[in-house]
């Protein structure tokens, strides 16, 4: 669903699959499960939290295992999310 200058305040959001513009979140919870990627354009996001549930959330929890077991290799992760060259071995 397409959401064009809602506001959201004090509201649980689930982002998956959605496509927000010119939007305003203020106090919410955001929550991405791990489906459908959302679109976010031009939003503002005041004093939200960010939650990462089902899916995502055992993403999240695999990547602090591997971080936990090899620090580079974390690191690695996190600089390809950031767009950056890997650090050296």
């Amino acid at each position: 669903m397409k959401h064009r200058g809602s506001k959201f305040a004090y509201s649980i959001i689930v982002l998956d699959g959605e496509e927000y513009e010119q939007c305003v979140f203020d106090n919410c919870t955001l929550t991405y499960k791990g489906g459908a990627l959302p679109q976010v354009t031009e939003c503002t996001i005041t004093s939200c939290k960010w939650t990462f549930d089902e899916a995502a959330q055992r993403t999240m929890q695999w990547l602090a295992i591997l971080y936990k077991f090899d620090k580079t290799l974390g690191e690695n992760v996190i600089a390809g999310i950031r767009g950056e060259p890997e650090a050296a071995n």
